[in-house]
């Protein structure tokens, strides 16, 4: 088993997942749209607040796709959050970017101020990529 790591832009990882790049059906993980929109609004509000997400693992196979074992949730809420699919939830706080504070409360991605969009789509996004590995190892 190898692996190797990689850090990635909201922006480019998300252009990424449009072009089929990255798979969300690895048969060890469960399926997309478990979380609540409130969990999903968590994660866009960690990213806000310079929290550290947890990284992406996926397994590159010989077709060059990644398919992802751990982070299925956390990459199809940014993605879907980006394409307007749902409003952060309500309970959210105002963030402060570089001394100015934004409500993002209730809001869909295009109604976010343009610096707090930037904030979301310059956030980097860890990713370990496993190759020549096992399903066994991908367990452990």
């Amino acid at each position: 088993m190898e692996f190797n790591r990689k850090t990635q832009v909201v922006k480019s990882f998300v252009r990424d997942m449009k072009n089929e790049k990255y798979n969300m059906f690895h048969k060890l993980q469960r399926k997309e749209g478990q979380w609540s929109t409130y969990e999903k609004s968590l994660l866009i509000d960690s990213m806000l607040r310079n929290y550290p997400v947890d990284p992406i693992r996926s397994e590159e196979k010989e077709d060059k796709i990644k398919y992802v074992f751990d982070g299925v949730q956390r990459s199809t809420s940014i993605r879907d959050f980006l394409a307007d699919k749902y409003k952060l939830s309500s309970k959210l706080k105002p963030v402060e970017i570089d001394g100015a504070v934004y409500e993002i409360a209730g809001k869909k991605f295009s109604q976010l101020d343009p610096v707090v969009q930037d904030k979301i789509t310059d956030y980097e996004v860890v990713h370990y990529i496993f190759s020549d590995c096992t399903d066994e190892d991908i367990r452990e």
